[in-house]
């Protein structure tokens, strides 16, 4: 595999091949997907809305509970050192990752009535569930969900984007209700616990507002108010998210991207802007036009879709590259090009290993090895035919036979124009 760059840089060597692009018959407006313009690199993360409500609020209450914290700070000191440092260092961490862990069990307890299912959980660099697929396009900030069904769509959704607020609003009033009913207070301990508890439930409320407020981050992620705004508008934001679900539940169904229909792959890319939901929604409809052999929709699509690329979750960026280099060994005949785009894939082991596969052999056929891509294509066709019966191996097998079908015509096309230019090369040979 070629080295790996962070940031896609213009490699000067793949300016000359635009013109045979153009001959071909392909379309020239793809600065991106010809390596013209590099992708934008991907940003690091910035501050939202709701972080900078969240940060200047906890400092506001910070000043303005400041004889309290002053109270408290002496009361603590009389008692033993581990109390202490537990109380000025560990509580007011805990008490926050209290808050962010009640948030996202909002969410996890809202996916599971409402028909979702979290197939990864990741807060910084920390992954505490991982059964992503590179088809997963619901991202809800450090957690990707995967739809089971398609009824009642809008209005599960919004259960389920709501659930975190939800729940970082209500459990601190739920817990300062049970505190109010307590009557006494012993022990280093339990001088703690209420402290704790009055700490988390100003940090959770103040967590739960911020959330609502309207964003997006430095991944092209909505925050949960922007997501309940657009569902409650029912606006072409709305529309689109609601098309990329019905389009990824089709998809993970192993139905063949040709019957999506137009309409709704219409209603999916309707909508661009910064956001990953953009990138989503393209690589879908790329999917679409590839498999209806549509050349000048799929192109479009998957510009669009590199377009917003620089920004976008590891797992649909390394899957998109993969899409991109195979396009360029494919349909574009592009070696060089394609090894690029290969180039840029940071975990190629995350990738499917049939999608794996479809790249090498068009990478074969784009280094003119026509007749090895050929034979490598049957080899795959028997290994699938080994694999036990299943939905996936079904629509893998359909998949191959359609580009075995694709890559027969190609070279009987080729067979058939060489033998057709004979006479003519006859004809010239006494001339020269």
């Amino acid at each position: 595999m070629p080295m790996k760059h962070d940031v896609l840089h213009l490699p000067m060597d793949l300016f000359a091949d635009t013109e045979i692009v153009s001959a071909l018959g392909f379309p020239t407006a793809t600065p991106i997907l010809d390596v013209l313009r590099p992708l934008h690199s991907q940003e690091p993360s910035r501050l939202t809305t709701g972080d900078y409500f969240f940060i200047s609020s906890a400092v506001i209450v910070g000043f303005t509970e400041m004889p309290v914290i002053r109270q408290f700070v002496v009361a603590i000191s009389h008692r033993s050192p581990q109390a202490f440092w537990m109380g000025i260092l560990i509580l007011p961490l805990v008490a926050f990752v209290a808050g962010i862990a009640v948030h996202a069990a909002g969410h996890l307890l809202a996916a599971r009535f409402t028909g979702f299912e979290a197939v990864r959980i990741r807060v910084g660099r920390i992954t505490l569930r991982d059964n992503l697929e590179s088809n997963d396009v619901l991202s809800l900030g450090f957690m990707v969900m995967r739809l089971r069904s398609a009824e009642q769509l809008r209005l599960r959704l919004a259960w389920l984007v709501l659930g975190g607020p939800v729940a970082s609003l209500l459990v601190p009033l739920l817990l300062e209700g049970v505190l109010l009913l307590a009557e006494n207070y012993q022990g280093e301990i339990y001088f703690l616990l209420p402290a704790g508890i009055h700490l988390f439930s100003a940090l959770s409320m103040l967590l739960g507002i911020g959330s609502l407020l309207p964003d997006t981050d430095s991944r092209g992620n909505f925050s949960d108010g922007t997501r309940l705004l657009m569902l409650l508008k029912d606006d072409l934001r709305a529309s689109r998210v609601l098309a990329m679900l019905e389009l990824q539940l089709r998809l993970n169904s192993h139905e063949h991207p040709q019957a999506w229909g137009q309409d709704l792959v219409a209603r999916a890319v309707a909508q661009n802007d910064e956001s990953f939901d953009t990138v989503a929604a393209n690589w879908l409809a790329y999917l679409w036009a590839t498999a209806r052999q549509d050349l000048g929709a799929a192109t479009k699509f998957l510009e669009d879709a590199l377009t917003g690329l620089g920004t976008s979750p590891g797992h649909l960026r390394d899957r998109i590259l993969l899409e991109a280099a195979i396009f360029q060994a494919w349909y574009r005949h592009n070696f060089v090009k394609a090894g690029f785009w290969e180039s840029q894939i940071v975990n190629p082991d995350s990738l499917p290993v049939l999608d794996r596969k479809r790249l090498e052999i068009a990478s074969r056929w784009a280094q003119g090895k026509s007749f090895d891509a050929w034979e490598e294509l049957g080899e795959h066709l028997r290994w699938l035919r080994e694999m036990p019966a299943s939905s996936v191996r079904a629509a893998a097998e359909r998949d191959a036979l359609e580009w075995k079908a694709q890559m027969e015509s190609r070279l009987l096309a080729g067979a058939w124009a060489t033998m057709h230019s004979w006479p003519y090369q006859r004809q010239i040979q006494p001339v020269m």
